[in-house]
């Protein structure tokens, strides 16, 4: 056996005590380096770890708290071995507790979220963009968790209930992936990260109009839910923007004052003169529009600001919720 290191491009987290499953968070903390190990014959998996193929890899150490304390050193000892063959790569875990008895071993049924137990976690950021990768975890009882990160960890995928995941975040990073070639052939590759785009043609607003025409409408569910939006009129613009300045990588189409639920449908009552103050049953929508429709476009919550397009000197027409809503509503 001929161990040859080489970099493991991954962001590990692992926590002892009551950790909390929140991939938003995992991804906030700077993404330690690790040193794969190269192995001819592939470890034992049997959970414990003491064949030479595991005793070959160089130890990783040196982890910080998530909870309580971020950003202090890890309360029990953690060491962390990386291999990789030709099939796979392999991650072990030696995870020491003082208090044995006082592990949370959560529940015992296959994609029980880790939420409420002890559990190591460990996110691939296979598209190489630090927002977009691959969850995967485990818990002291042996259950397997997976899913998908998105927008810098809001979303998930199988049995996450991630508020940025599901089928639009997905196809968003499918296709972002399958420019990875073009990239590494050396084109320029913008990904144009779009929020809700508001128009009276179509989209969310254009199904919105008739009830709060009506003085039907008011805030979505719990209304506290923060909504990414851009003009149509911007929208286009920041693509423009896009194709005619050297700009790479991911770009937020947002308007640069994200707003809530409950401030968006106070601003279309005041635009359309109409009351605004029904709360909404998340249900009542779902009827009409479809459920994944309302999940993923009115449920869902992201806080997302256009960083990228501001620092490039791009220009709002309508920063503001209401100067949107006045535009294309035609209420200027």
């Amino acid at each position: 056996m001929k161990p040859t290191p080489a970099v493991a491009r991954a962001f590990l987290l692992f926590t002892l005590g009551s950790a909390v499953f929140a991939p938003a968070r995992v991804l906030a903390q700077d993404a330690p380096v690790a040193t794969a190990t190269r192995v001819e014959e592939a470890p034992t998996i049997d959970g414990i770890l003491d064949d030479a193929s595991w005793m070959a890899g160089s130890s990783l150490g040196d982890f910080v708290q998530r909870d309580p304390m971020e950003g202090e050193p890890v309360s029990e000892r953690t060491e962390v071995r990386i291999l990789y063959d030709d099939e796979a790569v392999y991650v072990g875990a030696w995870l020491f507790d003082r208090d044995a008895d006082g592990i949370v071993y959560g529940e015992a049924r296959r994609d029980a979220n880790p939420q409420d137990a002890d559990a190591l976690l460990l996110v691939f950021d296979t598209y190489l963009d630090r927002q977009n990768g691959f969850l995967f975890a485990t818990t002291p009882a042996g259950i397997e968790y997976d899913g998908q990160i998105t927008r810098e960890g809001q979303g998930g995928g199988r049995g996450s209930g991630g508020s940025g995941g599901g089928f639009l975040a997905d196809v968003c990073a499918a296709w972002e992936a399958a420019t990875r070639a073009a990239e590494v052939a050396g084109v320029r590759v913008a990904h144009a990260r779009t929020g809700l785009v508001l128009s009276a043609d179509g989209g969310l607003l254009a199904r919105q109009l008739p009830i709060f025409r009506l003085g039907l409408g008011g805030p979505l569910g719990p209304g506290s839910q923060v909504m990414g939006w851009i003009s149509i009129r911007d929208e286009v613009a920041a693509l423009c923007w896009l194709i005619d300045h050297e700009l790479d990588g991911p770009v937020n189409l947002v308007a640069p004052e994200p707003v809530t639920s409950a401030v968006f449908s106070r601003a279309l009552g005041s635009v359309l003169r109409r009351p605004a103050r029904l709360r909404v049953p998340a249900f009542a929508p779902m009827a009409l529009f479809g459920t994944e429709l309302v999940r993923e476009l009115m449920l869902a919550s992201a806080l997302v600001r256009p960083g990228v397009l501001v620092d490039s000197g791009f220009v709002f027409a309508h920063p503001t919720v209401e100067t949107c809503l006045r535009a294309v509503l035609g209420r200027d």
